[in-house]
């Protein structure tokens, strides 16, 4: 034995803070979980289907970077596909994955209301842009806003824009409806089908959910000034819905005196002060915020006055008027106030409950940076649209993966610790950390069995041969 300073006693490696890694030879045991729970036995699902999406589901939970082809399909050394065969099957016209995420979302619903039936529920919708390069070939393309000066004869930016809708239970539960594309004049007459406008999709997403409401649930529809018209405000009045936007500068009384004006030229007097306190809020569960002290900045004021009148092309209905504190510009500005007009045709509705309700539409913003930033919204590099639109639905059903995995851990059936917070205030960073620390658990344990067996170990050898 060699004379000497001892070795050091080698560090123990927590998979706690360990980070995506190759996986060699486990689909992610949440990715197997949830779709034996609500994708096998769909109809349409085959043998192929059955192989080729779990794979990409993992690929797209487990990937560290940009979601290319060769990303999705190369999701462990064992069960591998490459980039052309998932461009392939991505571009299958018979592959009916919007079909299954209707049925997906169905089921996930009906299993969510049995704990939420007799509250309010809120759905939001609004559109969001995917941009890629101005010389970019791929269809149903539109100039992403205006073209600026400092271009310098380089084309301008384009981009795809999508409807969502993010519907929201007490319990915080968020399910994304299926995704509406929004197809340009140009490619609806290239396609043959009729054009419509985002409000045409949004009445559309709206029909399609309303059979799948329990009887008893009151639904409250929030969109921005964009969505304020009168097909979506009658719409909600017929079926009883409270429908909350809000308005446009230009939007007047039935008189022809501006809304917006009018409001800001109101009495402080008429006003009264309402304050809201993060984690406080009569809207707190929605928020899925995780417990700690708030902040000066996080807590809002709101000097709130409402009356009922008659509003221009929409009738009888409740207009709220509200100046906030502070005013985010981006960094909070505690000297600066900020003015707001609210409409909303449910006028029994305490105007304190509809400024509280229309702050909730901030999450739908939430809910499309976590899906740009952590499940690549954005990163699809094709140049078939249809392909593109089964890509968002694949993203999708990666949302609602982690979104299975709160809910068993909520109902205290989930084997892994609760994310910083809990469960109840996990969102899509704290949830994919879970999954990946449960994958890599997992194919450490693969890897122990492979090496018991002769079999086992052949098969791990040419798993690392082929990496190598």
């Amino acid at each position: 034995m060699v004379q000497g300073k001892p070795f050091p006693a080698k560090k123990r490696i927590s998979l706690a803070h360990a980070g995506a890694g190759m996986i060699i030879g486990t689909i992610a045991p949440a990715v197997q979980r949830f779709y034996r729970q609500f994708v096998a036995r769909l109809e349409g699902v085959g043998v192929w289907a059955g192989l080729v999406l779990p794979i990409l589901l993992h690929g797209l939970l487990l990937a560290v970077r940009r979601r290319t082809m060769k990303t999705l399909g190369a999701a462990t050394l064992v069960h591998c596909i490459c980039a052309g065969n998932v461009c392939r099957w991505l571009a299958r016209l018979g592959l009916p994955l919007d079909a299954w995420y209707e049925k997906v979302f169905a089921k996930m619903l009906e299993t969510a209301a049995r704990w939420n039936s007799d509250l309010d529920w809120v759905v939001i919708f609004d559109g969001t842009d995917t941009k890629r390069g101005g010389l970019a070939k791929i269809q149903n393309m539109r100039r992403y806003k205006k073209e600026k000066k400092s271009k310098k004869g380089r084309p301008s930016t384009k981009t795809h824009t999508f409807l969502m809708g993010l519907l929201i239970l007490p319990c915080g539960v968020r399910l994304p409806l299926p995704r509406k594309s929004w197809y340009t004049k140009a490619y609806a007459k290239e396609q043959k089908v009729e054009y419509k406008t985002q409000i045409d999709l949004v009445a559309e997403s709206l029909s399609w959910l309303k059979p799948l409401l329990p009887a008893k649930v009151n639904l409250i529809v929030l969109g921005d000034s964009y969505f304020e018209g009168e097909r979506l405000f009658r719409l909600c009045e017929e079926e009883g819905w409270t429908f909350i936007s809000k308005l446009k500068r230009n939007r007047c009384f039935t008189d022809g005196r501006k809304i917006v004006a009018h409001g800001q030229k109101l009495a402080a007097g008429k006003f009264r002060r309402h304050r809201l306190r993060r984690g406080k809020e009569a809207t707190a569960a929605y928020r899925r915020q995780e417990p700690r002290r708030s902040r000066t900045h996080e807590n809002r004021a709101y000097d709130i006055y409402s009356e009922c009148c008659q509003v221009s092309r929409l009738g009888e209905a409740q207009v709220v008027y509200s100046w906030k504190t502070p005013v985010y510009t981006p960094r909070p500005r505690m000297d600066q106030r900020q003015f707001a007009a609210l409409v909303t045709n449910n006028r029994r509705m305490p105007a304190r409950k509809v400024v509280e309700y229309y702050e909730l539409r901030w999450q739908i913003e939430v809910f499309f940076r976590e899906m740009k930033g952590q499940l690549g919204l954005c990163d699809y590099q094709g140049t078939r649209f249809e392909s593109y639109e089964r890509y968002i639905t694949l993203a999708l059903l990666g949302f609602l993966t982690l979104e299975y995995e709160r809910q068993r851990g909520l109902q205290k059936r989930s084997a892994n610790a609760a994310p910083r917070g809990g469960w109840a205030a996990a969102r899509t960073s704290a949830l994919l950390q879970t999954v990946r620390q449960e994958t890599l658990r997992a194919d450490v344990h693969w890897q122990q069995e492979c090496l018991k067996t002769p079999s086992g170990r052949h098969r791990l050898k040419k798993a690392l041969q082929q990496a190598a």
